[in-house]
Order: C-alpha cells, then sequence, then structure tokens
C-alpha cells in the first residue's frame, strides 16, 4: 500500500513550518503537541516542532499503564508518566533524545486516510535525512529507524479531526537502564546482564561532529519533500500557544493517566441476572486476552459482577495505531 503522491495534504497548506523549541518538561511539551494540534486543524497548516524533555514515560494514546509502564517505578522516582497523540507502543525520553511532533491538516476530502502508508513515508523521509548526513540508517517496518539491525528511533502516527499527526524520536545517547526500569520489557530483565543486553539493541547518533541543528534541517527539508510543501524555519516566539488537557472526561480507568484513554464500557446488568449462565473467572476477579493485529496488540480486560453471570466491565486498550 503508497500514499497516493503528492500526498493528501489540505489545498491551503504551502509550506511546513518548524521550530526548536528546546528542553522543556514532559508536561509543556504535551502542551504544546495540544495547541500544534488544534493550529493545524483551526488553521489548515502544517507544523514541525522539534524538542526535548527530561527523563519521562510517555504511553501509547490507546495503551494501560499497567500493561505498558512500571508505574510505582516511575512515581518513586519522581518521573512523569503522560499519554501521546499518537498510538504505538510506551516509549522512554531522556534529554539525550532528539523528539519531532508533525502535524497536517488533511484534504478536506479526506475522511480516514489509511494511517499504514504513513510511518513508512515519514520513516524514509528521516532515512533520507540521516543519510544525507553520511548516518547509514534505514526504516525498518512497520515504525522503526535501525543503523546495523540496532533501534536508532520510533515513528508514531495517528489521525485526529482531519489532521495527521505524527512523532518520531531519535538516539543521541542510550540509557538502557532507564529504558527497562520505567518500560514493560518482556525480552530483557532487570539484571546488569539484561541492560546490557538491551544496550546492545540500540544504536545512536553520538557523533560530537554531527549537530543537533544539522539533524533538525536535514529532517526539516525531506520531510517538507515527500509532503510536497516549503521548508520554512519560524522562531519558537513565533510558535502557537500551548494547549492544557481536557476535562476529566478525557482520562481512563482510576489511576490511568489522562489523553485518549483505554476504553471502558460499564454494563448494567439485567433484571434478573440470575437467568444468565455464569462466567468462568480467575483470580483477580477478571478475565483477560489479547488478539495481534496489523496495527499492533489489542488487549481486553473483562470483569464480571460478583455473581459471575454478567458483565460489570471491560477494558479495551494496545498499542495499536489508528
Amino acid at each position: 500500500m503508497s500514499v497516493p503522491f503528492p500526498p493528501p495534504v489540505h489545498s491551503d497548506c504551502d509550506r511546513l513550518a518548524a521550530a526548536d523549541t528546546g528542553l522543556r518538561d514532559a508536561a509543556a511539551n504535551l502542551d504544546l503537541d495540544r495547541g500544534q494540534f488544534a493550529w493545524c486543524r483551526d488553521h489548515r497548516a502544517a507544523l514541525l516542532r522539534f524538542h526535548r524533555s527530561p527523563p519521562s514515560a510517555w504511553l501509547g494514546a490507546h495503551e494501560h499503564e499497567r500493561h505498558a509502564l512500571r508505574g510505582t517505578f516511575c512515581r518513586a522516582r519522581g518521573i512523569p508518566i503522560l499519554r501521546r497523540l499518537t498510538g504505538g507502543g510506551a516509549s522512554y525520553r531522556d534529554a539525550h533524545q532528539l523528539n519531532l511532533t508533525l502535524t497536517v491538516a488533511l484534504g478536506a476530502d479526506v475522511t480516514r486516510p489509511p494511517l499504514g502508508p504513513w510511518p513508512a513515508l515519514l520513516g524514509r523521509a528521516l532515512q533520507t535525512a540521516l543519510e544525507r548526513l553520511g548516518v547509514a540508517a534505514h526504516f525498518a517496518p512497520p515504525h522503526h529507524l535501525e543503523i546495523g539491525g540496532r533501534t536508532l528511533g520510533e515513528v508514531f502516527i495517528a489521525v485526529r479531526e482531519g489532521v495527521l499527526i505524527a512523532e518520531a524520536h531519535l538516539l543521541r545517547a542510550i540509557d538502557a537502564a532507564g529504558m527497562l526500569r520505567v518500560l514493560r520489557v518482556p525480552k530483557e530483565k532487570l539484571t546488569p546482564e539484561g541492560i546490557r543486553s538491551a544496550r546492545h539493541r540500540f544504536a545512536a547518533l553520538d557523533d560530537p561532529t554531527l549537530a543537533a541543528g544539522a539533524i533538525q534541517s536535514a529532517a526539516h527539508e525531506a520531510i517538507s519533500g515527500v509532503l510536497g510543501l516549503a521548508p520554512v524555519a519560524v522562531a519558537p516566539a513565533a510558535w502557537p500557544a500551548p494547549t492544557r488537557a481536557g476535562t476529566d472526561a478525557d482520562r481512563g480507568p482510576p489511576g490511568d493517566v489522562g489523553g485518549n484513554a483505554p476504553t471502558r464500557i460499564t454494563h448494567r446488568p439485567p433484571a434478573d441476572p440470575a437467568a444468565a449462565p455464569a462466567i468462568n473467572r480467575a483470580e483477580p476477579h477478571e478475565l483477560e486476552g489479547f488478539v495481534k493485529a496489523g496495527g499492533g496488540v489489542l488487549y481486553g480486560g473483562l470483569r464480571p459482577d460478583p455473581s459471575g453471570r454478567t458483565i460489570e466491565s471491560l477494558v479495551v486498550h494496545g498499542d495499536i495505531q489508528f
């Protein structure tokens, strides 16, 4: 599957404006992402922001913290937990990563474009940018950038209210211990050997001659090229104002962070629950399952009511992108 060329960008978009807003705390960066999204939605624009965050844990838009993160560790160490605007799996950020947020208003006739091609389109644009700088990176489907088979970065995608949202991060240094302590990574253990093993699965843009500004300029030019837009640099002071999170309606199950939270469905039992067959339950009184799909893994947690004959609630979540 391929994205039509030129991609279905809104006809009012003729340029991709970009800025570097520097190092800010994670919550401030999320608010800037929201403001950037709202601006593109309301003004039919295309924006690209480069930014960095101190140590922080980022859930995908549809994930549940319990499955993706070590929340107890994060809170004990003061590591904030936030929810990205995009789908995909949880990620760990620190000040040694270069992050970017791209928001593009799509054509008025594009109601629900397929997301599948977009990670490849943008991943290959970043690959082109790095190749121009002498870095032998390549895009590895579905959403990784790699050097020699080792992960350099990831690309996450969403479409909301007619706006394509893409987030990517590139490693400038590797904190394998931080990643393993924050993320629930089933392949590695929290031991010195596990941390060393994890370290060898990642690559970094750690060449001291490779300036962040050069990476940003190359990425801006390459992404503008695949979108068919003119690259324009703007001052951070001219960037759209941040937008804070909405009401509690944005929040997920108790104990979960806000955002596009996991879906919770609550069912009122029928007048005669005894007429329903009993549901076999396992401790802790919740049934769980998962389904692997093209866009990730979808999990479900079903909690029967005390009688075991009707469903009290169903929570659906996962590292999927849509």
